[in-house]
């Protein structure tokens, strides 16, 4: 498949994990596009993790789909957890 191809894939795949994210972490998110690019980032970290470890799931859409998920929900995890650390440090002043 060709680069064009991949990131429509991503950007799909990107939107609906986005939004089970949205639905795994019980919080609302940001938006649509926000929730689907940090979506895809994660997922691509995730992927690309994968492949730096040695993570034998390449040829199996299955295991990349799966470590794409667990990268998009770990990375909505940590950019809800950094907001909310931001908010209330400006909420206290410091």
């Amino acid at each position: 498949m060709h680069l064009t191809g991949w990131f429509f894939v991503a950007l799909l795949v990107g939107s609906v994990v986005g939004w089970g994210a949205k639905q795994f972490l019980r919080k609302p998110g940001y938006g649509v596009l926000l929730d689907a690019g940090i979506a895809v980032v994660g997922a691509l970290l995730g992927g690309g993790l994968a492949r730096l470890s040695g993570f034998p799931g390449g040829d199996s859409p299955v295991l990349s789909i799966t470590v794409g998920v667990a990268g998009a929900v770990a990375q909505t995890a940590l950019i809800r957890s950094l907001v909310r650390v931001a908010r209330e440090d400006a909420d206290r002043g410091d």
